[in-house]
């Protein structure tokens, strides 16, 4: 039987990840997943588990209004320093 690992330890172990930058994939990955969303501008993006938020930086630039929550501090401290006035909420998903 696998051990389970408690929300803090795995919020600990996902900071870590982010702090080293190694939990991200490629621009081209994220404008593909916004273009297969076919979202309009105007309408809203929330992105559960967001990290560090790269799918919300496209969305933005496509004009969507974008929220995004992750339970990673790192995740989102990330996020704030790339747009500063981000709709960002740190909670479990």
């Amino acid at each position: 039987m696998s051990e389970k690992i408690a929300s803090s330890e795995l919020r600990a172990i996902y900071d870590g990840r982010f702090r080293k930058n190694d939990l991200r994939d490629s621009d081209s990955f994220y404008r593909w997943a916004f273009t297969e969303l076919q979202a309009r501008p105007g309408k809203t993006l929330i992105d559960v588990a967001c990290g560090g938020a790269s799918l919300l930086y496209h969305a933005k630039r496509a004009g969507l209004h974008t929220i995004g929550l992750d339970f990673s501090g790192e995740a989102l401290q990330l996020q704030r320093s790339i747009d500063p006035n981000a709709k960002l909420i740190l909670a479990d998903g």
